[in-house]
């Protein structure tokens, strides 16, 4: 970077009212060596498109935005976006665009908002308070597990990067649901019942993904998207190549699905008008699929994946 070019990264990122110290230019050059190494790929990419400023403008809005576990998610949705024809620079101002999107919608949802479920399908209490990485060593081995038992049982041939595949898959439901405040149990049981977490075509080619989203779902989900302020392609051909957008559309349609079986009434308490909103998730898990028996069926394998955590949780226990 030149002399001019960190003038004018410092004009626009400083706190104008504070004074331009040399303890400031040292925390700024520590703070762009940061950026740098955190954010390799999207630096060299973005260097390629537009000036040296204008990319680390966009990567201190990137570190301000998301968090540090979710930086490797996001770097796979960038090159998905990228894949799709989208600028570099346009994929990175899209996916902090979304962020802010949900971002506001998060602080409003958790405001005063007390959550209730019915029917026999409710989230694991445990697996919904776990942190990305405690939810990873349960979510990887159990994916693997699964995707294995499927394989065989078809004859199909396992990959030899099955861990790295289900470690990616892991971070896609679990960070897909957390921003559409979804239950993850939710979104991890479905995707075991669709598809056993392989990366397939069903309905005669017309589903795709582990999450088996129907092709003209998929465009009523894209469409509605849109309407709700997101920046996001108006299709997406092939979307068993772009997994985490996916994962992101799969969780924004069960968000939908939920809202629309839900009750909300507000409880006058003596401080506080609380609004209690009631999920029917056995009537939203129907609804993504279709099927009568489909809400039954996804309950099994949300058992299976409870009996799966307690053992391995067991065994942590034990083994501490």
């Amino acid at each position: 970077m030149s002399p001019n070019e960190f003038i004018s990264f410092m004009n626009r990122v400083r706190d104008t009212s504070l004074p331009l110290t040399m303890a400031l230019l040292r925390k700024t050059e520590e703070d762009i060596a940061f950026l740098d190494n955190e954010y390799k790929g999207f630096v060299n990419g973005l260097r390629k498109e537009t000036n040296v400023v204008d990319s680390l403008i966009l990567l201190y809005e990137l570190n301000e935005t998301i968090e540090q576990d979710e930086i490797r998610f996001f770097w796979r949705m960038y090159n998905e976006l990228v894949d799709l024809g989208i600028s570099k620079k346009s994929a990175i101002t899209n996916i902090l665009h979304n962020e802010r999107i949900l971002k506001g919608k998060r602080e409003r949802y958790n405001k005063n908002h007390k959550i209730l479920y019915r029917g026999t399908i409710r989230p694991i209490k445990i697996l919904e308070e776990m942190n990305l990485g405690e939810f990873k060593q349960i979510a990887v081995p159990f994916i693997e597990l699964k995707y294995r038992e499927f394989a065989n049982f078809r004859r199909l041939r396992i990959p030899r990067s099955l861990n790295q595949y289900a470690i990616n898959m892991a971070e896609n439901i679990y960070l897909s649901a957390k921003k559409f405040n979804i239950p993850i149990t939710s979104l991890m049981t479905i995707t075991h019942h669709e598809s056993f977490f392989l990366n397939i075509l069903g309905d005669n080619r017309k589903s795709a993904s582990p999450f088996q989203i129907y092709r003209p779902t998929k465009l009523k989900i894209l469409e509605n998207m849109r309407r709700d302020g997101f920046s996001i392609p108006r299709d997406i051909k092939h979307l068993e190549n772009h997994l985490s957008l996916a994962g992101y559309m799969a969780a924004y349609h069960f968000a939908e699905l939920m809202e629309f079986y839900a009750i909300e009434f507000v409880d006058r308490g003596p401080e506080n008008n609380i609004k209690k909103i009631v999920y029917d998730l056995n009537r939203s898990t129907t609804s993504y699929n279709g099927g009568k028996r489909y809400h039954k069926e996804v309950f099994k394998k949300q058992l299976e994946l409870k009996r799966f955590m307690d053992r391995r949780l067991q065994s942590k226990r034990i083994s501490s």
